[in-house]
């Protein structure tokens, strides 16, 4: 069975408290590279030196995921494991919209 993919698309234009450059966040981002590959790229927010947008080919995904709810528990691990990266802090991602379409999910963030 082909792995299926997860589309992440993060709207992470509204700035933080502090708008300070976040430590570490640019090694993060090349982290998440040599994790994931070349095919990413990323707008940077000016106000805060965090990722306002993260897009690119996709996240190969261990195993099989049959349904959105699996989906998105993976999706949650993605968020979690780059926290550093996103600029995260104490905050929460809340999932906008959450989509199958053919054999890619994909999951908005705000």
């Amino acid at each position: 069975m082909k792995p299926l993919c997860l589309s992440l698309s993060l709207a992470l234009c509204a700035a933080p408290t502090s708008a300070q450059q976040q430590p570490g966040v640019r090694d993060a981002w090349q982290q998440f590279l040599r994790d994931h590959g070349p095919g990413w790229a990323v707008e940077w927010n000016p106000a805060t030196g965090t990722p306002c947008a993260v897009f690119g080919t996709g996240l190969d995904l261990p195993a099989a995921l049959p349904t959105l709810a699996e989906a998105r528990v993976a999706s949650n691990g993605v968020l979690a494991r780059h926290a550093a990266l996103l600029g995260r802090g104490a905050s929460t991602f809340v999932e906008q919209s959450s989509a199958r379409v053919r054999h890619l999910y994909y999951f908005i963030y705000k």
